[in-house]
C-alpha cells in the first residue's frame, strides 16, 4: 500500500521537483495529492455514507450543512413520511422554478442541489424525513 511518503517520492520525481519538508514544492506536492483523492472519491462514489434531517413543515430550502458540513456531492435522497420511503426525483434548477409557480401537496418529491443549498418541491409537510445517500469530504491527507 502506498504512503504519503511514498507518493510524495513518486510525484517530485517525476516532475523534479524538491521534496523536502520546508519547500514550497512539498506544499504544492501535497495540494495535488488531496485534489487527487477527492477526485477519485467523486468519480468512484467509493466511500458513500448516508444521513438523514428531519424536515420543517412549510420550509422547502435547506443548507447542506443542515446535514453534514462534509458532503461533497448528494448521489440520491429519500422522503421518509408516514412510515413510507419513497425516492426523490432529482431536476435541474430551472425544471424545479418551473415546478415551484404551482401549488403541490407534499410529501415532498423532487430533489434539487445548487451549491451548498438543497431545494425541495413540494414544501414538506409534517412528519417528513430526508434520507440522503452522499459522498463525503476526508480529512487531508497527511503524513
Amino acid at each position: 500500500m502506498a504512503t504519503v511518503a511514498t507518493l510524495r517520492n513518486f510525484i517530485a520525481s517525476k516532475l523534479g521537483l524538491d521534496n523536502t519538508a520546508s519547500s514550497a514544492d512539498r506544499t504544492l506536492i501535497d495540494a495535488w495529492l488531496n485534489e487527487g483523492y477527492l477526485d477519485i472519491l467523486m468519480k468512484t462514489n467509493c466511500q458513500v455514507e448516508t444521513a438523514s434531517l428531519a424536515l420543517t413543515s412549510g420550509t422547502s430550502d435547506y443548507a447542506l450543512s443542515t446535514i453534514s458540513n462534509s458532503i461533497m456531492h448528494v448521489m440520491e435522497m429519500y422522503n421518509a413520511a408516514s412510515s413510507q420511503t419513497t425516492p426523490m426525483e432529482r431536476l435541474p434548477l430551472e425544471d424545479m422554478i418551473r415546478r415551484r409557480r404551482v401549488s403541490g401537496g407534499s410529501p415532498a418529491r423532487y430533489f434539487t442541489v445548487v451549491g451548498s443549498l438543497v431545494l425541495l418541491f413540494p414544501t414538506p409537510g409534517s412528519s417528513e424525513n430526508l434520507l440522503t445517500y452522499v459522498v463525503m469530504r476526508p480529512g487531508a491527507v497527511s503524513a
